[in-house]
């Protein structure tokens, strides 16, 4: 039988592993969107019309996903490995008579 905490830890790692791909797939696209930028809007953000390009925003939000993604994860092995040590105790009522 398995640990409550290591069944939560599964659940938690398969979701970071999940965030962390999205996080990449959005890393890699805006990536692509950077190749075709001069250089001025690509380091200093530098557009005609003042606005933060769509390529550094959608960046920032892949890192940040992807960051969560990892810490998460952390939590999640904390969790299974915490349900792997501590078994379960349960304790059997018996009915008074």
């Amino acid at each position: 039988m398995v640990n409550t905490a290591a069944k939560i830890g599964i659940i938690l790692l398969l979701i970071s592993i999940a965030g962390i791909i999205v996080g990449i797939l959005m890393i890699d696209n805006a990536f692509d969107d950077f190749r075709y930028m001069p250089w001025g809007e690509l380091l200093l953000g530098d557009t005609p019309d003042g606005k933060i390009p769509r390529a550094h925003t959608i960046c920032f939000f892949g890192c940040a996903i992807t960051l969560i993604g990892i810490g998460v994860g952390y939590f999640a092995l904390l969790g299974i490995l915490v349900g792997s040590f501590n078994k379960e105790k349960v304790i059997l009522v018996q009915e008074q008579k």
